[in-house]
């Protein structure tokens, strides 16, 4: 069982069930839930556009998470740790992107956790 994270337009492939959308605006979706919870301010988001530093993403996406969003994120664990959890947001490459960030936490919390960054 596995968290997996992609992008917004390879999670609406057919083939894939039980997407977790996890983007500030609902997406037109049948495959998956969306979980806004889960995804950066739109302040944070504006700031990591303006400077692109990710460091100060991934402090404030942290602290977000961790105040306003933790029941899904324990539940995002939990589900992932039973069967496989796709994440996906807008970003194309993950290594720029709140999902790779998500998964860290993920890890963190759960290190027996699998983890695939697409």
């Amino acid at each position: 069982m596995a968290l997996i994270t992609m992008s917004i337009a390879e999670a609406k492939k057919p083939v894939y069930q039980d997407v977790w959308y996890i983007v500030r605006r609902a997406p037109k979706i049948e495959n998956g839930v969306w979980k806004h919870q889960l995804s950066p301010s739109p302040l944070l988001l504006h700031n990591y556009h303006k400077d692109f530093n990710f460091d100060n993403l991934r402090d404030g996406y942290i602290s977000e998470i961790t105040r306003r969003a933790c029941d899904d994120f324990l539940d995002l664990v939990e589900q992932a740790s039973k069967s496989d959890v796709r994440v996906a947001c807008y970003e194309d490459d993950p290594a720029d992107c709140h999902r790779s960030i998500l998964a860290e936490m993920a890890l963190n919390y759960d290190p027996d956790l699998e983890v695939i960054l697409e």
